[in-house]
């Protein structure tokens, strides 16, 4: 391995924490000038590059040299459950778009009190961007699924691989999406480590830091089908449950809880059966974004998993007076749509719209790993949203053509009417018709109208 400047990689990374310099991964400047510097002083060649020997004194002074493998986890037996599968296991509900949000939404409150419930997960405690008493909101099917990974990723030895936390229950659609819904909305989702797992990014190899492939048996275990797997738009931080049958009963969490080490300062999570308690665990916020929450305080676009676990964890999304029956016979119509709909009929079809909706329809329709009805009519409507300005454009030009054809008649006619009432015919082109003779007649009707 040699790093110089201009190199992008974790291995810059980890090069800099051991330089006590920002590790940003990128081999700049101010890097090689360090690393020149700690050459310099410890009786190498300051030439500013990265290699073997430079390598092997820094280990011997403490830096952490991480060996990364190809190793990747099997699929596990069974696959991710489209929306219609996931209602059938969960249950489905009524909801309605969050007022001024295109990606959040909010549940029938009546669904979300008999389902959703509070669950205690102690490896949570500590873990950068987790609710600081490790209470996390989750379906109630999904609770001791969960309670059971992490029980047995703690027993494992692994629980040093979480190292950030970015939220479970969280109402909202799929990224790209308008149309459909997250399984998070569901509650039987989580999302770990989302730095080094981002949403489309290849998942951290094992051995690189943030890295969830080890832990990913462990989950397929207990009926979590892992983000990593999807067919397309890979989604390394997610885990989502799959299946019931794996689901552990109350006994074997029990056995799980006892096989832990001993003088673990751990052990197994706890569930309070009410989604809303009297107070929200310290450090949680109301689980639908503000703009505040959204923009990250440096002004960056970027979230941090801080920032992140803001969004997705809290009290109840649910408002007190969401009448279900009302909202779903009057919802309205995607905010995306609403907004291209103002730019076509203010800007009457001046500004084209591009394909990236049909695209990002696309990409969120095999995003779970499954393509069904609902989204075939997801990118349907995203390509006639792309069209439909194509199309004004098209219509208007015919129309525009018609007119002034009809328009050159009409003047025409008026200009005539006006010589002839003045009996001015030299105005007037008279064009001679010649009369066409009568087709003969053929075949049987001849004898009968000839």
């Amino acid at each position: 391995m040699l790093l110089k400047k201009g190199t992008v990689s974790r291995d810059v990374a980890r090069w800099q924490e051991f330089l006590k310099l920002p590790a940003d991964g990128i081999f700049g400047e101010r890097t090689e000038e360090k690393t020149k510097q700690w050459q310099a002083a410890n009786g190498l060649i300051a030439d500013g590059m990265v290699g073997p020997d430079t390598l092997k004194i820094a280990a011997a002074q403490g830096m952490k040299t991480v060996i990364t493998t190809s190793w990747f986890p099997p699929k596990p037996k069974f696959s991710s459950p489209s929306n219609a599968e996931r209602e059938k296991m969960f249950g489905k509900f009524d909801w309605r778009r969050k007022p001024g949000s295109s990606t959040d939404i909010q549940l029938d409150k009546k669904w979300a009190d008999e389902n959703i419930v509070w669950v205690t997960i102690p490896q949570l405690i500590g873990v950068e961007g987790a609710p600081k008493n490790g209470k996390i909101q989750v379906h109630k099917k999904a609770a001791k699924a969960i309670i059971g990974f992490f029980a047995e990723v703690e027993r494992q030895g692994l629980k040093h691989l979480i190292i950030s936390w970015a939220g479970s229950f969280y109402p909202r659609f799929i990224r790209g999406s308008q149309s459909t819904l997250s399984n998070h909305s569901w509650g039987t989702a989580f999302d770990i480590n989302a730095p080094q797992n981002w949403l489309g990014a290849k998942p951290a190899a094992v051995g690189v830091r943030g890295s969830l492939l080890k832990l990913v048996p462990i989950a397929n275990k207990f009926g979590f089908y892992w983000g990593g797997h999807y067919t397309s738009r890979l989604d390394g931080m997610h885990f989502e449950l799959a299946v019931e049958n794996l689901i552990p009963s109350e006994e074997e969490i029990d056995a799980l809880v006892a096989a832990l080490p001993s003088g673990t300062t751990s052990g197994g999570g706890s569930v309070n059966s009410s989604v809303t308690p009297p107070a929200a665990p310290e450090g949680d916020k109301d689980i639908i974004p503000s703009e505040a929450d959204k923009k990250p305080a440096d002004g960056s676009t970027e979230q941090t998993a801080d920032q992140i676990t803001n969004i997705n964890q809290g009290g109840s999304s649910v408002p007190a007076d969401f009448k279900p029956k009302e909202i779903s016979q009057q919802a309205p119509p995607p905010a995306g749509v609403l907004k291209r709909g103002w730019t076509w009929v203010l800007g009457l079809g001046l500004i084209p719209t591009t394909g990236a909706g049909v695209i990002e329809a696309l990409k969120g329709a095999a995003a779970d790993g499954s393509f069904s009805f609902k989204d075939v009519m997801n990118v349907m409507k995203e390509t006639l949203i792309f069209l439909m300005p194509y199309l004004f454009w098209i219509a208007l030009v015919f129309i525009v053509i018609w007119g002034i054809k009809e328009a050159l008649k009409q003047v025409s006619l008026i200009v005539n009417n006006y010589t002839l009432s003045r009996g001015d015919m030299n105005n007037v082109k008279i064009v001679p018709t010649e009369a066409k003779p009568e087709e003969p007649k053929s075949g049987w009707l001849s004898g009968i109208f000839g």
